[in-house]
């Protein structure tokens, strides 16, 4: 450079010169290559709390530290690799980012500044600056004491010290993460790295304090009405007291070193720990105010606070439940004045006294009383349940039936889901505990209650359904999905005994939060599923399966609803009445159907014994008949003792099929009695029939098959009545019975010169072992249908002038007997 060429300095001169000429270079080629802001009184948008800010994303330039190490002295090494902020079209911001933003102010003052998402905590935030010889470092941000911010309040505020009309460069570390969650089954959201000014003059309170102002009306989940109040989590600090034996003055001396902010810790409350919280109230108008707070989520039942008296002095008060059962407390403000109020919450126990995070509401006296009267809607619900059971339990007893017992399981699960959904308070806010369930027993019945309503309905709707008959996929589904909410069951159940072991939950893995992800897509696709199956049923004309659409809607709309607009958060949406409303509805029109389905049974039992005496008279018509029709007596005998056996072990249906077949036979043998001949297709339907009945009769012990030749004409060619029925007696008793393995049993037609061949043929024992078995037999069955064939084709022959010829022929494999082929040849 021409300012270093003809002046002879020093080696330290030379050097200082250097790093003042690279350092003014350096400046130069900065302020050319970004933006710079140049701060104005004007402000473009407002932030919460109605505080002024402008949005600097455009002036930040950023640089991704790849492994999280760099420090401030790295990053001035880099300048150069920083570029324009795009984080905000990033899917993937969790990373550690270095900001670099230029300033310039007109004139020399103090500017308040945020980083990241406004007026909360998601991220670590340091800030570097430099002011003449002195490098100034801020800490804000996520899971920082109030100490350590640089503005003692919720955000990542900060401050920056501003020369007149100078360029100046910050520098902030945002650390996007820090505060990951090892075991969650979903991650906090990050959010864009930006930067905004915030106007100092228009925050309520520099400090973290709650300024009291007029209670705006508000809705907030199990409020179904809208209230005036303020929730108070956002000003609240916290202090862990682990010993519990700390007195005010003590918790004051420490407190600057163990106080946090809600979000701090991961567990803001652990079991075990004693805690304190700070509430600095200010009153900015020129009277008096008097305010009311509450806890908002689970109950007290009773904690201390302390207020200084007139000389600043605190003294020691006792919130304990009043008339309706709800902790609260008053206290006044003077004009324009400000009070620092103390609370202190003991350690938990194993009961359900406990405070969740210690945030309170300050909330007007009419609304709360308003509010606890909801108490009386809790008893009556939760009296309509318990008579529904009751009376459920005792039909059950009564009736003793399987479709009843699924139904009073699922009314069981849903009654247990209902009442730890009404002890919930953030579904009924600030009415008191109804059945006082201890703490030790509600995480097992939240564990039992989803488990139960899911087994005993999609049981009852494979009942109602018939799914096992008309749908076995239908039916595997539901399966898979009753196995697989068991399984998630199991894991909560995990959860609960190392809870139970070890009084703490687990900081490692938490087995119950994968569970719970997964149940929270189960549940909407389980809905979906009984939809779908009740749909179908309903399409396939199954009884009650109408019915069964009709009583799902009260409990399903709701769910669905939840589901598509309130991320399914069931126990935290402010329509939580309507589904306990709509469980309520539906576990009632269950019952209709569950009686609607006791009566068609009735009707079923009084058909069956109308159907039964029918078949009796039948019984004794058929027997008149067979005798007439000198058929085989020991065949009728025994189709007789099977349709009496069938019938008297309530097998009606089994006994229906079998007589229909049965009086399909015996009407083709009385209509064809006084016939010579009968066409060849009468005569194979009723063949067919024979071996139905037999193949029935020993419960399909064996296959059959009927092969007819196209060539045949069965409707022209006319042959005797019952002429193949004694071989085809033959083949099955005879040929059949006695053989292990595979049995199979042919009738054969094709056509053979001018007339046809008939074949019946089996794979049996053969005639040899078969004579040597009848020959042991004593009274068994006997046949004596072959004789009388060969003597009525005789006759057959002569009055026709036809000839027929049998031929009967011993399978042989490997020299041994593999079964008997009879060869009925006829016409000719």
């Amino acid at each position: 450079m021409p300012i270093f060429q003809e002046i002879e300095l020093n080696t330290s001169m030379r050097t200082g010169i250097l790093i003042i000429a690279l350092t003014f270079r350096i400046t130069f080629v900065i302020a050319q290559s970004s933006p710079v802001y140049r701060l104005t009184v004007n402000f473009e948008g407002l932030k919460a709390e109605r505080e002024h800010a402008n949005d600097l994303y455009q002036y930040t330039r950023v640089l991704e530290d790849p492994n999280g190490q760099w420090t401030y002295r790295d990053i001035l090494t880099k300048e150069h690799a920083f570029g324009p902020n795009t984080t905000r079209s990033q899917k993937d911001l969790r990373k550690v980012f270095w900001v670099s933003l230029q300033l310039q102010s007109p004139e020399r003052d103090s500017f308040l500044f945020s980083v990241g998402k406004l007026s909360e905590d998601h991220n670590l935030v340091d800030i570097y600056y430099e002011s003449g010889d002195s490098l100034i470092h801020q800490r804000s941000g996520f899971r920082r004491r109030p100490a350590e911010k640089a503005v003692r309040r919720p955000g990542s505020y900060f401050w920056v010290y501003l020369p007149a009309d100078t360029i100046w460069t910050v520098y902030i570390r945002v650390d996007n993460t820090y505060g990951d969650c090892s075991y969650c089954w979903r991650q906090p959201p990050k959010f864009p790295v930006s930067v905004y000014r915030i106007d100092p003059a228009s925050l309520v309170h520099p400090e973290n304090a709650y300024v009291l102002q007029e209670l705006p009306k508000r809705k907030a989940p199990g409020i179904h009405n809208e209230v005036r109040m303020v929730d108070l989590q956002p000003y609240l600090e916290f202090y862990s007291d682990a010993s519990c034996r700390q007195g005010l003055d003590s918790v004051l001396d420490d407190w600057d070193k163990g106080s946090y902010l809600s979000g701090y810790k991961l567990k803001d409350f652990p079991y075990d720990t004693c805690h304190w919280v700070r509430l600095r109230v200010v009153n900015t108008d020129t009277f008096e105010r008097t305010r009311t707070l509450a806890y908002l989520d689970t109950r007290w039942k009773q904690i201390s606070y302390f207020l200084p008296d007139a000389q600043g002095n605190y003294r020691r008060y006792e919130a304990t439940p009043d008339a309706n059962s709800q902790e609260a407390f008053s206290f006044s403000v003077p004009p324009q004045d400000s009070i620092i109020l103390y609370v202190r919450y003991a350690a938990r126990n194993q009961d359900n006294t406990y405070a969740i995070n210690g945030s309170m509401v300050d909330i007007h006296p009419d609304d709360l009383r308003r509010e606890q009267q909801k108490t009386m809607y809790k008893y009556l619900m939760l009296g309509g349940f318990l008579f529904f059971l009751i009376y459920s339990f005792l039909q059950l007893l009564l009736f003793r039936d399987r479709l009843l017992f699924y139904y009073v399981l699922g009314i069981l699960g849903c009654i247990l889901l209902a009442f730890l959904g009404l002890e919930d308070p953030v579904l009924f806010r600030f009415t008191p505990s109804v059945l006082s369930i201890p703490k030790m027993l509600d995480d097992p019945l939240s564990i039992l209650a989803p488990a139960l309503t899911v087994f005993g309905l999609l049981k009852f709707s494979q009942i109602v359904l018939d799914l096992k008959s008309h749908s076995p996929r239908f039916h595997r589904i539901a399966n898979v999905m009753i196995v697989a909410y068991l399984v998630l069951s199991l894991l909560f159940v995990l959860d609960f005994f190392r809870f139970w072991m070890t009084g703490r939950p687990s900081d490692d893995i938490c087995f119950g939060c994968y569970a719970n992800s997964v149940r929270v897509w189960l549940n909407p696709v389980m809905a979906l599923y009984i939809i779908i199956a009740g749909l179908w049923a309903y399409r396939k004309n199954i009884p009650l399966s109408g019915y069964f659409l009709v009583a799902l809607l009260p409990v399903l709309l709701p769910i669905l609803y939840n589901f598509l607009f309130k991320l399914n958060r069931l126990y935290y949406y402010e329509k939580f009445t309507f589904f306990l409303l709509g469980l309520f509805g539906t576990l009632v029109l269950f019952g209709l159907i569950v009686g609607a389905r006791f009566k068609s049974m009735q009707m079923e039992r009084s058909q069956a014994a109308q159907q039964k005496i029918k078949l009796q008279n039948e019984l004794l018509q058929i027997e008149s008949k067979a005798l007439r029709a000198q058929m085989n007596p020991h065949f009728i005998f025994n189709c007789l003792n099977a349709i009496k056996g069938l019938i008297q072990e309530a097998a009606h249906k089994q006994a229906i099929h079998y007589l229909t077949l049965f009086s399909k036979f015996i009407r083709r043998v009385l209509q064809h009695s006084e016939e010579k001949q009968i066409s060849l297709a009468e005569e194979l339907e009723m063949s067919k029939l024979y071996i139905e009945m037999e193949r029935l009769r020993f419960e399909g012990s064996f296959i059959y098959t009927v092969e007819v030749d196209r060539a045949v004409d069965t409707s022209f060619f006319k042959v005797p009545p019952m002429i193949l029925q004694p071989f085809l007696e033959n083949a099955i008793w005879h040929g059949l019975m006695h053989k292990d393995g595979e049995r199979e049993v042919k009738l054969i037609v094709h056509p053979q010169g001018e007339g046809i061949i008939c074949i019946v043929e089996d794979n049996g024992i053969g005639r040899t072992q078969s004579a040597t078995l009848n020959l042991q037999r004593s009274g068994q069955h006997r046949s004596f249908g072959t004789r009388l064939i060969l003597d009525r084709l005789q006759v057959n022959r002569q009055l026709y002038h036809s000839s027929f010829m049998v031929n009967i022929v011993d399978k042989m494999t490997n020299g041994r007997a593999a079964g008997t082929r009879v060869e009925l040849s006829l016409g000719g």
